[in-house]
């Protein structure tokens, strides 16, 4: 079974979830605020872990020629223990944050915490 395409209910209340190719949905979240074209927030719960959902907030601004992407990934305290161990497998590839990533749950900005991180394998 494998995915198939990802949906999104483009309104506030709205889902997002993946069609697998037997016809089954994957929820990964709820749209909190649907403010198109500069911002979108989500209740961030992929297939219904961690028990509690994050908050996920992406603005967008016109930059240049292109578009700026800001991404917030906000709430880690929420189901702290729990989050944190899933944070450390889904997000870097198995290996564990060594710097500011791997701290208490706290709001992080991803530009931040891709240029001060360093990855060092799971033991």
């Amino acid at each position: 079974m494998k995915a198939e395409r990802i949906v999104v209910e483009e309104l506030a209340g709205g889902r997002i979830y993946e069609v697998m190719s037997d016809g089954l949905e994957a929820d990964w979240g709820t749209i909190l605020v649907w403010e198109p074209p500069e911002r979108l927030v989500l209740a961030w719960q992929p297939n219904g872990r961690p028990p509690n959902p994050t908050e996920l907030e992406l603005r967008f601004a016109a930059e240049g020629e292109g578009t700026r992407v800001d991404l917030e990934h906000r709430g880690w305290e929420v189901s702290a223990p729990t989050v944190a161990r899933l944070a450390k497998t889904t997000h870097t590839g198995g290996r564990t944050p060594s710097t500011v990533c791997s701290r208490r749950p706290r709001t992080t900005r991803l530009s931040t915490c891709r240029r001060r991180r360093r990855l060092r394998r799971a033991g």
